[in-house]
């Protein structure tokens, strides 16, 4: 236990208190044809601000473009931001490399009870293989 002297803050419990071991692997082994793309609902907790969303995939050797993740949000579960609304707020992120598999790493903010992630395949001529994605949430 680490101990702030000066404001008396054990750093070890904020840190348990901000990071649950609430992991769920939401994507396993996934694929999405060129030009496509897969969707994840994920109902985020009331007693939870955001999470950290973790994408791992496999890129072909000839892929020229690779796979943008956008995160668009709801109240109700039924009606989501579209997907170049999202975009246009910022809430994407790309990655990828030819014949790698890669990871990416990112902090969502649950600013609503709803998030949908779309993986989309920003390649028209082929799949990206071997996807993975987790969610850890966040206090």
């Amino acid at each position: 236990m680490v101990v702030d002297i000066l404001g008396g803050i054990d750093y070890g419990k904020l840190i348990d208190t901000l990071f649950t071991k609430d992991v769920e692997k939401v994507v396993s082994n996934g694929n999405i044809d060129p030009s496509s793309y897969t969707d994840v609902v994920i109902d985020v907790p009331n007693t939870y601000s955001g999470m950290l969303l973790i994408v791992r995939a496999t890129f072909d050797s000839g892929a020229t473009s690779f796979m943008r993740v956008i995160y668009m949000y709801s109240a109700d579960g039924l009606n989501y931001d579209s997907e170049d609304e999202a975009i246009s707020a910022g809430n994407y992120f790309e990655f990828g490399a030819a014949g790698e598999t890669r990871q990416r790493s990112e902090i969502i903010p649950a600013i609503a009870p709803y998030i949908k992630i779309r993986l989309r395949n920003l390649d028209s001529v082929y799949n990206i293989t071997n996807i993975n994605v987790w969610r850890v949430f966040i206090r």
